[in-house]
């Protein structure tokens, strides 16, 4: 087993996030998997943090007129907003 601190655990979490958005690949997939299943690990603000930068380039994909990545991308990014939004609203620490 590796450890790893809560704070190198939001650096590999936020910079996986931004690397994979956009991608034409697995890692939107990989990642949003991995982050997900990191949720009990991160605090309120850090996953509001993750669910507002997947909105503001899902916004930005669609002003363009295009996708965030390709079609399939974009439908799992937007499943991880939705996962996201679901996962603050189950907490009790509003």
């Amino acid at each position: 087993m590796v450890e790893i601190s809560e704070y190198e655990l939001w650096i590999l979490c936020i910079d996986s996030l931004r690397y994979s958005m956009g991608r034409m690949s697995t890692a939107p997939s990989f990642t949003s998997d991995f982050i997900r299943r990191m949720f009990r690990h991160l605090d309120r603000p850090q996953i509001e943090q993750l669910r507002k930068e997947v909105e503001v380039e899902l916004a930005l994909a669609a002003r363009d007129g295009g996708y965030l990545g390709m079609k399939m991308d974009d439908d799992t990014w937007r499943q991880f907003v939705a996962d996201c939004t679901m996962e603050l609203e189950k907490r009790h620490d509003n």
